[in-house]
Parts: C-alpha cells; sequence; structure tokens
C-alpha cells in the first residue's frame, strides 16, 4: 500500500474530517490549490482523518501562520488512541521544536531556521514506531518556493506505542490562526511536493445506471453536498450498481478552482470522497465502486442511517487519460428495504506540476521575461516566472510584461523598464494602452527614440493596423550642385570630388553624378549580412578534403561549391 489519505477541503466542509474540534471550518479566503482550504482558529481546533494502525507514517501538509505565537503553541501532533507519539511545536521565534511523545515530551531537536509567515510553506513528517529504542522521528522544513530550510532527525527512540492510529493538525496550546492545504498521509514514503485538485461527476450515459435519481443530472456534483441531487438503489436486478462519468482532470471545472493537470505532470496519489447513507432496518451489504482502466473496483462500506463521508483510494498506475474515463458510484448487493443512498462523490487527485520557478535567468536564453504578472497568455511563446535582479549581457531582446498580454502578439512589450542593458537591440520607451492585433512589432516612441531603434513607429496609444514598419526618413536624392559647369567641359577623367564621375565611351565621354547605393541597415539586412560573412568564414576554415566534398556535389550544376555551401548555410540559419 502506499497512498492512506488525501485532503484539501475541496469537498468543501470541514466534516470530511474525523473529529473536527470547536474553531475548525472549511474557508475560501486563503486558498492554496483548488477552491477551499482547512483553518484552525481557537485552542484545541485540532481535526484529523481516517483511523488506521500503520507503524510506519509518512504525512505531508501546507500550512499558513500570520504570526509566530507568543509562547511555544503545539501545531502537530501523531497519537495511539490517546497517547501522544510525536509533536510539533512553534516557538514564539518561529523555530520548530520535535518532541518525543506529547507536547509536554522531551524536546529532541530545534530548528535553526525560522518558518515562514504570510505565506504557505511545507512540512513532512516521518515516523517509524519502536517499542526497543528502535523508532525514529523526523521532520523536514520547506520555505515557500520548495526549497528544503532543513531535517530533524532523532533515532534510535522508544514510542510509548505500537502504532500511529491517527494525526492531528492545528493549534493546541493557545488560540491562533492556522490554515491548512494539500495535506497527504502515506505508509511507505515521503509524499513530496504537491497539490490537491478534485472533480464530480459530469452529464452522460454511465456503465451502470440502474438507480433511482432525484434531482437534476449529474446529481452527485455538489459542493458542498445537497441532499436535493441525488441517487438511491433499488430493490431489484441485485446487485444493483449506479456509477457516473467524471470529469476531466485536464480541464477546469466550476466550483473547484483554476488548476488543472497537464501530460507531464506528475500525478502522486488518488482517491474518491463520498457521502452516502443507508434507509432504517437490518443493513445490507455495501460498497463503493469505481471503474479505472476498465476495471470495476468495489470497497465495501458500512454505512449509517444519516448523511456521512467516506474515502477510497485508488492503487492502480496513475495516468492523467485514465482519471479522464474513470467513473464512480455505489452497489448495493443484498436486496430489501434498507435502500443505500449517495448524495454527492469527489475524485481527488494529488498531483505535482512539471513547470516550477526557476530561481534564475540562463545566460543562453534568447528571451527574457523580467517580471511575473498575475496570469500569462497561452500565445506567448516563452514565460518565464522569475525575476532576475538584472538581465545577462547574452540576452538578444528583453521583452517585459506585466499584468495581461494580448492572445495574438508573437512578442508582447507591455512595460518600460527603468533601465535597459546595453546589448538591447532594441529600446522600448513607452507603454501603449492596446497593441493592435495586426502588427508584428510594436516600437511605441513617446519622447525621444534612442540610437538603437532601427524603425520608429510614430503613434502611441492605438497602433493602426495595417503598419508593419514605418520607415521615418527616406535618403536624399542627388542634387546637382550650385554653380556646377557643364560636363562635357571637363578633360579629366575618374571622379572630380562629389560632384561627379567620368568614364569614356566608344561613342565620348560619358559624365555622371556620384552614385550613393541608399543602405537602410535595418536588422533582417545587417542580419543575413552576418549571416553570410559567417558563412564564408567557414569555408576559408575548411580543409581541402572537406571543399572538395562540396565541390562534387555541384558536379550537375552551374555553380561552385563555393557557392553551394554558401546557398545551404544560408537556408539552415534562415534569419529570425
Amino acid at each position: 500500500m502506499a497512498s492512506i489519505w488525501l485532503g484539501g477541503a475541496e469537498t468543501g466542509s470541514i466534516s470530511e474530517t474525523a473529529t473536527p474540534g470547536g474553531g475548525c471550518s472549511v474557508q475560501t479566503a486563503n486558498v492554496r490549490t483548488g477552491a477551499y482550504a482547512y483553518r484552525c482558529t481557537s485552542t484545541n481546533a485540532f481535526f484529523d482523518f481516517i483511523i488506521y494502525s500503520k507503524a510506519t507514517m509518512f504525512f505531508r501538509f501546507y500550512a499558513y501562520i500570520l504570526a509566530n505565537p507568543a509562547a511555544t503553541n503545539t501545531f502537530f501532533q501523531l497519537i495511539n488512541g490517546s497517547t501522544g507519539l510525536l509533536t510539533l511545536r512553534l516557538t514564539s521565534t518561529g523555530k520548530v521544536q520535535l518532541i518525543l511523545g506529547a507536547s509536554a515530551g522531551t524536546v529532541l531537536a530545534t530548528s535553526t531556521n525560522s518558518i515562514p509567515l504570510n505565506t504557505w510553506f511545507r512540512i513532512e513528517v516521518k515516523i517509524i514506531c519502536g517499542t526497543s529504542s528502535n523508532g525514529t522521528l523526523e521532520v523536514k522544513i520547506y520555505d515557500a518556493s520548495e526549497n528544503l530550510l532543513e531535517t530533524l532527525t532523532s533515532t534510535g527512540k522508544t514510542t510509548a506505542a505500537a502504532t500511529v492510529t491517527g494525526a492531528g493538525y492545528g493549534f493546541r496550546t493557545a488560540a491562533q490562526q492556522i490554515d491548512f492545504d494539500d495535506i497527504a498521509e502515506d505508509d511507505a514514503a515521503y509524499c513530496s511536493a504537491g497539490r490537491i485538485i478534485v472533480r464530480q461527476p459530469k452529464t452522460g450515459t454511465p456503465t451502470y445506471n440502474a438507480w433511482t435519481k432525484t434531482g437534476t443530472d449529474p446529481y452527485w456534483a455538489d459542493t458542498p453536498f445537497n441532499t436535493a441531487n441525488r441517487a438511491t438503489s433499488v430493490n431489484s436486478g441485485i446487485p444493483s450498481r449506479q456509477t457516473k462519468l467524471i470529469s476531466a482532470f485536464d480541464t477546469t471545472q466550476t466550483g473547484h478552482g483554476n488548476q488543472t493537470i497537464g501530460v507531464n505532470d506528475t500525478i502522486n496519489a488518488a482517491g474518491i470522497y463520498y457521502v452516502a447513507k443507508r434507509g432504517i432496518g437490518t443493513a445490507a451489504t455495501y460498497a463503493m465502486n469505481f471503474i479505472y482502466n476498465s476495471v470495476l473496483t468495489e470497497n465495501a462500506v458500512l454505512l449509517i442511517t444519516s448523511d456521512d463521508y467516506y474515502y477510497s483510494h485508488i492503487t492502480s498506475s496513475l495516468t492523467l487519460a485514465l482519471l479522464n474515463s474513470m467513473q464512480a458510484g455505489g452497489k448495493q448487493t443484498t436486496a430489501g428495504s434498507v435502500l443505500m443512498t449517495i448524495e454527492d462523490l469527489w475524485v481527488i487527485v494529488d498531483y505535482k506540476p512539471v513547470v516550477t520557478t526557476p530561481v534564475s535567468v540562463q545566460k543562453s536564453l534568447k528571451y527574457a521575461v523580467k517580471s511575473t504578472p498575475a496570469a500569462k497568455t497561452k500565445s506567448l511563446k516563452y514565460a518565464l516566472k522569475s525575476t532576475p535582479s538584472a538581465l545577462t549581457k547574452l540576452l538578444k531582446y528583453a521583452v517585459i510584461i506585466v499584468t495581461t498580454s494580448t492572445k495574438t502578439l508573437k512578442y508582447a512589450i507591455k512595460a518600460t523598464p527603468p533601465a535597459k542593458t546595453k546589448p538591447l537591440k532594441y529600446t522600448v520607451k513607452v507603454t501603449p494602452d492596446a497593441i493592435t492585433k495586426s502588427l508584428k512589432y510594436a516600437l511605441i516612441k513617446s519622447f525621444s527614440d534612442t540610437k538603437p531603434l532601427q524603425y520608429t513607429v510614430l503613434t502611441v496609444g492605438v497602433l493602426t493596423k495595417s503598419l508593419i514598419y514605418e520607415i521615418e526618413v527616406l535618403p536624399p536624392p542627388w542634387i546637382r550642385p550650385h554653380g556646377m559647369y557643364d560636363y562635357l567641359g571637363l578633360k579629366v577623367r575618374g571622379k572630380l570630388g562629389n560632384i561627379a564621375t567620368f568614364e569614356e565611351q566608344w561613342w565620348g565621354r560619358q559624365v555622371s553624378p556620384p552614385f550613393y547605393p541608399y543602405n537602410p541597415r535595418t536588422y533582417r539586412q545587417q542580419t543575413w549580412r552576418n549571416q553570410l560573412k559567417q558563412a564564408v568564414s567557414n569555408w576559408h576554415g575548411f580543409n581541402q578534403t572537406v571543399k572538395n566534398q562540396y565541390n562534387q556535389k555541384t558536379k550537375n550544376l552551374t555553380m561552385t561549391g563555393f557557392n553551394y555551401y554558401l546557398s545551404e548555410y544560408l537556408k539552415a540559419h534562415y534569419p529570425p
């Protein structure tokens, strides 16, 4: 076995926990993942989950604390019945203490680092129970960026009981607010970083569809649960089964936050929450069932006559495709009048996104995004979330983004940084209100243009749709100098200053104004020149064997090996 329990408050009710104390609630004001999180506010506002009996257990939770306590305060505890096995306390300076036994037990270790305040941080706990000085207690403390701050370990310990039967979350010694989210419990290994989201049933025809439905389809999809929408087993056709199709995890579902699972994300664990009950009388045989990877799994449950929460974990290999195609429901095996009713259900998944926030921007990046907006649109070609203190010299472009970017822009330049690094090819001076969709590049000015600008778009505010490039200055025409004497009177050949050029033809002497080809020095022109220069340099660096290979390729072509290499190189290095 591995995963024992998952909890993110995503059922919308504190009743999903086993024995919530006064001051425990589910809230939406401060949430790490999904739409809900747990909150404890008063003394002994502890909550715990299903009861198990395990000699080895691993726990992961994310906590959010506004301020350090006035005095040392217990905020997590592992127990066997009423016997404390391991306790975590928080000191007035924000240090974590590892305690053997209950809150007043022996302090085994105190962290050097303080926990971060006013942000979500992660705690992981390991306990190996031992009654003969062979137990292990360990706690790992992570910061808001999932970086390990330190590990507190104590081995060779004797615990007062042989197994863990439960875990309590929340401050116990004194009243203080603490929020919890994305909780996982495992009996095989550390749970690692993760986020917990849920999906509920969607409309459609499931594999098993025999029960009596009340309310509106999809019946079992209320948060918190609603007795108006439910499905109840029937007396005939035993065993009587009912399942429902589950909404996909790679798209959002109303009421469950904005997180989705990507194809490259790691799926850590999964389970199913039910709210169910039975009728009054001699109980029948009931089970919670689900269809996963085309296999029907049934987990027997002992229902009570009022609505209660039940949890089943999924032990099969977990993939996004299989989760998206699964069904979940219930079964009544024995005929009779004591029917089974399911009010609501949630499929709950703990996953780790593959994309993490980089600590710094690497030198080889072609594009750098300097700030982290609240959300980036999908069409951005590059979206790097970190904010480096300075851009490295090798960056070719610096794209600065704030708030949101227009979806159709290939590059979105939205803000003016306080200073730009020297290697920037283009300098953008002003943020327009909106960038017109059809523009490929939007370079905006309002005060003065800096010298590196190759093109200048003069409009500020809304740009004209048809503009791609606007070249501000055209090359001046050649003007005949004032007082210039007649060309035919010149008796010299060649060039006369900047006035005229001469050459002899069979019909006589030709006199012309000097020709100065216009060189716009555009970005693409300069790029082609540099590519051509590099290609020529490469050719001169080849030995004769390589040159002969290219010469052989042109045997039936009207070009030299040198020209053939230049052509192939430019095709392969088409400028951006």
